[in-house]
């Protein structure tokens, strides 16, 4: 693309002159460059200055990772747009306006509440029950032997009134 009418980008048309572009505009005339925006002759002296000036690979090499991104970021905006989004997949359906939110989360902590108490009582039955046992036997031995000291007493009672 050969346009007479582009400024001087800081290139002569002599091959073996050296270009006075210098940072930034040298990175804007690689991309240029890489895009083919610069005519013949400063396409030529580019091409010189690139076997010579180290500086100017570095900015083709700048110029080629920004077209490769630019290009990168178009295809993903391409892919996005041709995607259907969540909302089209999966409509959002308003909850019904006589169920509150709120309230699920209170039933599940109600129904975690009452297993625990359920386990609470089971456990406390299951190590009690032998304590129970014990102590009902306890009872009895002990109401056995009032029961024989009573009956001890009232013999002797007998005995001391016989005599």
């Amino acid at each position: 693309m050969s346009n007479q009418s582009q400024p001087d980008r800081g290139f002569s048309t002599d091959a073996a002159a050296t270009p006075t572009a210098a940072g930034d505009d040298l990175l804007w005339v690689a991309v240029q460059y890489r895009l083919g925006e610069l005519s013949t002759s400063e396409s030529a002296a580019f091409e010189t200055r690139l076997l010579e000036d180290q500086s100017a690979r570095e900015a083709l090499s700048q110029a080629v990772e920004l077209t490769m991104a630019c290009r990168l970021a178009e295809a993903e905006i391409e892919l996005e747009s041709l995607q259907p989004t969540a909302t089209a997949l999966h409509p959002l359906v308003p909850a019904p306006a006589n169920e509150a939110v709120w309230m699920r989360p209170v039933g599940w902590a109600s129904l975690a509440a009452a297993a625990c108490l359920a386990v609470l009582i089971g456990w406390q039955n299951w190590v009690t029950q032998p304590l129970l046992a014990q102590q009902e036997a306890k009872t009895l031995a002990v109401a056995t032997a009032w029961a024989e000291v009573a009956a001890l007493d009232q013999t002797s009672d007998a005995f001391a009134n016989d005599a």
